[in-house]
């Protein structure tokens, strides 16, 4: 009615571009590289927002992935059991998290007010995600079938959600024992576990077969379960760490384990070199250059890199929406500072060194910015 000399389509992006192309007059322009100054001087594109707040985009990416890879595939693999799926609990944590999306939002380039109006937003659709979770795996788990295991053993079951195969290293605590708090004053529970003689562990998967695991010592700490039909049960645990290495494992799928008890130690070989200064095993080969930045050889190919994670400061007088660094600017290197290297782990199947940088940086600008942002001189003439 508004427009009555046009015919509107609802289309899709192949007829588009079809129909475009057969329009396109002989005379058209290129434009190569990055759009990022087309119709302007590059300035006004936004392009330096994605390190504006960097909390909020966190925040985002946390609860992002905690929806699509973790919630939202649990909850379609429970399907199978329950012939439900949690679709009010999802879309209520969906629409809460898109009210974070709004461009000036998510750029973080809002006033301080509306930055932190997103926390609860996002704590909100993690809080759900969680849930979901928790209710998802809660109902796999029960249908699982562990007898294949030792009696005296502590089964557990690794979950991958993704859709693709993948290989790597999980980590997740097993309870070895427990003592609830109706049945002992914490504190004696706690001391109760403690007098128990400790235990090895190696794992084992649903043939049989030892896998390749390390199982940390026994720790104790306080949890809970919370039923749905009465109020929360506390109690001490006894508990270890496991690390298993996953190969080949299918998308969307799970796999059961168990923990059971060793008469020996597993001696694994060291992946640190160089006095801690290093990493190396048959793929990577890593050290710690003397000015406290990395260099890593691929072993396959031969290929070295240098110079790597090197971090770097600079000034900035633009404003929310864009990065402008001041004119003769010097950026300042974490490898012109001392630095400290920590082994963090080395247990045969991971291994991890803290570099730690500390670097000496300027407060803010001068008052010369001050000035000029009172005078409301252009970000770009400062």
């Amino acid at each position: 009615e508004l427009y009555p000399d046009y015919d509107f389509i609802h289309s899709n992006f192949t007829d588009y571009l079809s129909a475009v192309k057969a329009e396109l007059p002989k005379n058209v322009g290129n434009v190569f590289g990055e759009l990022t100054s087309q119709e302007t001087d590059g300035w006004f594109t936004l392009a330096n927002t994605a390190s504006t707040r960097v909390y909020l985009k966190q925040w985002n990416t946390k609860v992002s992935h905690q929806l699509e890879k973790i919630a939202e595939p649990l909850a379609s693999m429970a399907y199978e059991i329950t012939g439900k799926y949690p679709t009010d609990q999802l879309t209520y944590a969906w629409k809460t998290f898109m009210q974070n999306h709004p461009h000036d939002s998510i750029c973080g380039c809002s006033v301080d007010e509306v930055c932190r109006e997103m926390i609860p937003r996002f704590e909100k659709a993690n809080e759900v995600g969680k849930y979901v979770e928790e209710e998802a795996k809660n109902q796999l788990v029960s249908e699982i079938d562990t007898s294949v295991f030792p009696k005296d053993s502590f089964p557990f079951v690794v979950f991958n959600t993704s859709g693709t195969e993948k290989a790597g290293l999980v980590k997740i605590d097993v309870e070895v024992d427990r003592i609830p708090f109706s049945s002992l004053y914490p504190t004696d529970g706690y001391n109760k576990l403690s007098e128990k003689k400790s235990k090895k562990y190696h794992v084992i998967n649903q043939f049989g077969e030892r896998m390749a695991a390390i199982v940390s010592d026994e720790k104790i700490r306080f949890n809970y379960d919370l039923p749905k039909d009465k109020f929360r049960e506390p109690y001490m645990e006894k508990y270890v760490t496991v690390t298993v290495a996953m190969e080949q494992m299918p998308g969307f799928s799970w796999e059961s384990f168990a923990l059971v008890k060793a008469d020996y130690e597993s001696n694994q070989e060291s992946m640190v070199i160089d006095n801690g200064f290093g990493l190396e095993n048959e793929f990577i080969k890593l050290k710690i250059e003397n000015q406290g930045s990395i260099q890593i050889t691929d072993k396959q190919t031969n290929k070295t890199l240098s110079n790597l994670l090197i971090f770097e400061d600079v000034g900035d007088i633009g404003n929310e929406y864009v990065f402008k660094q001041p004119s003769e600017d010097q950026a300042i290197l974490s490898t012109q500072f001392p630095f400290e290297v920590i082994v963090a782990e080395d247990n045969g199947l991971e291994a991890k060194i803290i570099l730690k940088n500390k670097m000496l940086i300027p407060e803010s600008a001068n008052k010369l910015l001050k000035e000029e942002q009172e005078k409301i001189v252009d970000f770009r003439y400062r």
